[in-house]
């Protein structure tokens, strides 16, 4: 890999280097797969690694980015209060989008109600 990136005229930062071994949710990542060599740096392998903002697991699940989003969004409705002069509206057509439209994920569905709420004591 490393004459392949000099090639190429590409860096590799081996302090920076992740490895993921992606197999089946019921098997485990076999022995000689656990650790890599790169440059002289051995890299463990890793359950979930995230390159721009996307997780990606080994048993190619969505769970760790469900949780970075609803994370994302949480952070964003704590800062909602500030808005004073929503119309409402714009309220109720979030209302109807929380209790109308079925939510596959219970995440999904608490960042909702919890917006609701909080546009709902912003407006009175």
């Amino acid at each position: 890999m490393a004459q392949w990136m000099s090639d190429n005229k590409l860096k590799l930062n081996d302090n920076n280097s992740k490895v993921i071994v992606f197999n089946p949710s019921n098997t485990e990542t076999p022995e000689h797969f656990r650790t890599f060599s790169i440059c002289g740096t051995d890299i463990a392998t890793k359950t979930s690694v995230e390159d721009l903002g996307v997780y990606f697991e080994r048993n190619l699940s969505i769970e760790q980015q469900v949780k970075a989003i609803c994370a994302s969004c949480y952070f964003h409705l704590a800062n909602i209060g500030a808005i004073r002069n929503s119309d409402k509206s714009e309220v109720e057509s979030l209302r109807d989008l929380g209790f109308k439209r079925p939510f596959p994920l219970n995440h999904v569905k608490n960042i909702t109600n919890k917006a609701i709420r909080r546009l709902g004591t912003c407006l009175m």
